[in-house]
């Protein structure tokens, strides 16, 4: 019989392997910034060019290496991080797979110069696409310093999976972020090519989050500090002011490991309810520590994911923490004693505890109830508000919502019942459309957002926000999608981005300009 179960070649299984390692250019930036940092490196500094694709550089002035761990680097399953199978269970240290430099080398052009702290002169080894080239001895600078060139190069097929240079150069910035995040003790530099894109100096966390995100951050942020069991917190949310539509600015980090969890983003994100609009996302940076024997790492070769021995427990921690933290910096609304009881518990009863309490919270929590306060309306607001429980001032604020003024019902695209016949158009509206009008007969406004009108099939409810950027969009297609018309402002407007925004804009320049900006 003939055999047909042979052992791959190394070059062939490193480069299997390096579909798990590396994704992408920012896949090889997150591992050789944890190689950094778990070298004891004061300083790190990241270089990029062409969004990653063709020059990758990390250097750091850690520890360094000998010459024959300069070398053993490269082989699979290398590692100086775990040396039993009980240490996979007892892990606080960032890249520990084994895999990383060797995956790295198989799909690139890799140069790694290192220098012990007490060794004279330093070894330099070069490997190209899995194959080793040399290794020699040279004078260069305490650390190591690893040059990734001409990324998939060898695998043409994975290299034509990456995304434009804006997406990738975003993914690498994100990756700097998190691991910058998570080591505020050192200090940080990131280029790209000979700009320079962060230089963040060592000190306290809420300094990072300023040099990352915005200078502003620091004077927004709320410390979170709360230690239950066998969990400890600690960390920052953000007021109300720096909440935004997207997601992104959301970091959790477990034993200093930045982690991806939407379980405990709901207990966050429910801390919130109340204060923040729906469609709005919290800020915050929080820290957990926990045993490592109670967490599990290993569920996802990035290490982004990781399960709990006991979610539900974290869950109810984060969410008290949140709570907590609010109450205490008077983010939360006070609770009015002279509000109409019957028509809290009415709110109170439309809204139970994300985590299954059965719609029951303690005075102790956060002295009230989830859900059962008014949309924030910004720090300078929060005096005016005599009563979160005044009827009159709530239907005031709902049906306040800024209405497109050219929005009208005879500006809709026609309506079709279920037989495809054209079902009469609903009478205009008032333009512009005030919450204090009478609109006109058979069209009705609820809550300041709907338009509701009965059709022959049934009720016709229109959404306003949505109906007005359909009604843009529209128009802006009908002039083929290119060019947007625009003027001149007598005086130009100054913006202020964050880096990560600023950086972004500038790769998609020519998209923005299209649409008749000038910068």
């Amino acid at each position: 019989m003939l055999d047909i179960i042979k052992l791959l070649p190394d070059t062939i299984a490193n480069q299997i392997a390096a579909g798990e390692v590396v994704q992408r250019p920012a896949s090889v930036v997150k591992e050789l910034l944890e190689n950094a940092v778990d070298a004891d490196a004061t300083r790190v500094t990241l270089v990029v060019k062409e969004a990653g694709r063709t020059f990758i550089q990390v250097i750091d002035d850690g520890k360094g290496m000998s010459e024959t761990d300069a070398r053993m680097c490269f082989e699979r399953h290398a590692t100086s991080k775990l040396r039993t199978a009980d240490d996979l269970f007892a892990i606080r240290t960032m890249g520990f797979r084994g895999e990383a430099m060797a995956s790295i080398a198989a799909v690139a052009q890799v140069e790694l110069a290192t220098r012990q702290q007490t060794a004279e002169v330093g070894t330099e080894v070069v490997i190209d696409g899995g194959i080793f080239r040399h290794a020699k001895t040279m004078a260069t600078s305490e650390g190591t310093k690893v040059t990734v060139k001409n990324l998939f190069y060898n695998t043409p097929a994975r290299r034509n999976f990456l995304k434009t240079n804006a997406v990738e150069m975003r993914h690498i910035i994100d990756e700097f972020m998190r691991v910058a995040l998570a080591r505020p003790d050192v200090s940080f530099s990131m280029y790209r090519a000979e700009d320079e894109v962060f230089k963040l100096p060592k000190g306290k966390l809420a300094h990072r989050l300023g040099g990352l995100f915005h200078k502003s951050y620091p004077t927004a942020l709320i410390p979170l500090a709360e230690s239950v069991g066998i969990f400890s917190l600690k960390g920052y949310i953000g007021k109300p002011d720096i909440a935004k539509k997207t997601r992104g600015e959301q970091f959790f980090f477990v034993n200093g490991r930045f982690i991806k969890h939407s379980y405990l983003h709901h207990a966050v994100s429910s801390a919130f309810q109340g204060i923040l609009p729906a469609d709005m996302h919290p800020f915050y940076t929080i820290f957990i520590e926990t045993d490592p024997s109670r967490v599990d790492v290993n569920v996802h070769p990035t290490k982004t994911e990781v399960k709990f021995e006991d979610e539900r427990s974290l869950y109810a921690v984060i969410f008290s923490a949140t709570r907590k933290a609010l109450a205490e910096f008077q983010v939360v609304p006070p609770i009015d004693f002279d509000a109409d009881v019957n028509f809290f518990t009415k709110m109170s009863s439309q809204n139970s505890l994300p985590y299954g309490g059965g719609g029951r919270q303690s005075g102790a929590d956060m002295g009230a109830t989830p859900g059962a306060f008014p949309r924030w309306a910004g720090p300078s607001d929060a005096g005016q508000h005599a009563s979160r429980f005044d009827l009159e001032r709530q239907e005031q604020m709902w049906q306040g919502q800024a209405i497109p003024s050219k929005l009208n019902a005879s500006s809709l695209p026609p309506l079709h019942n279920e037989l495809g016949q054209h079902s009469p158009a609903p009478e205009p509206l008032p333009e512009p459309l005030d919450a204090s009008l009478q609109l006109s007969k058979g069209i009705f406004q609820f809550s300041g957002k709907f338009l509701a009108t009965p059709v022959k099939s049934g009720i016709l409810l229109i959404d306003i926000q949505a109906a007005y950027e359909r009604i843009l969009f529209e128009q802006y297609m009908s002039k083929g999608g290119r060019q947007g018309t625009s003027q001149q402002t007598i005086f130009p407007v100054s913006i202020e981005l964050s880096k990560p925004d600023f950086v972004l804009l500038e790769e998609i320049w020519e998209e923005i300009s299209q649409l008749g900006f000038t910068l």
